[in-house]
């Protein structure tokens, strides 16, 4: 996901659960709540990976970026309006501005690309769930 790109083995293995859960009748009365339980958390781990799925594909417009760069620059420039009778003040106070906004265009980008980066979103969570699923496999 971090390449924008759909992982065909992650895709292959859900869709090998999803068979075998249909391939399960359950005979006992304690068998079908365990079953109707599991379904649930099956289903619920699906919506959540389509989301992530339709989430790494999504970006912000460019007009949406120009709209952001250029407030931006409209925000640096007022301070030269407010004319200061100190310069460096007026230095200060456009750099402090200029920063801050930096900052916020940073977040920005970051947020629009939540499976790239460092800050990005790992894939841990889903490692130790595979883990388990291969020490069930080889127990049973």
């Amino acid at each position: 996901m971090s390449e924008g790109k759909n992982n065909h083995l992650a895709t292959y293995l859900s869709e090998n659960v999803w068979n075998i859960f249909y391939e399960i009748n359950p005979e006992k009365e304690s068998h079908k709540a365990w079953f109707a339980a599991s379904l649930t958390n099956l289903n619920d781990w699906n919506k959540v990976r389509l989301s992530r799925l339709s989430s790494s594909h999504r970006s912000l417009s460019p007009m949406l970026w120009c709209l952001l760069i250029l407030g931006g620059l409209i925000n640096v420039s007022a301070p030269y309006f407010f004319g200061s009778s100190n310069f460096s003040s007026q230095l200060i106070m456009t750099g402090l501005i200029a920063g801050s906004i930096s900052f916020m265009l940073f977040l920005t980008v970051s947020l629009d690309n939540p499976f790239k980066g460092d800050q990005g979103v790992k894939p841990y969570a889903l490692e130790r769930v595979l883990g388990l699923f291969d020490y069930w496999d080889k127990a049973s």
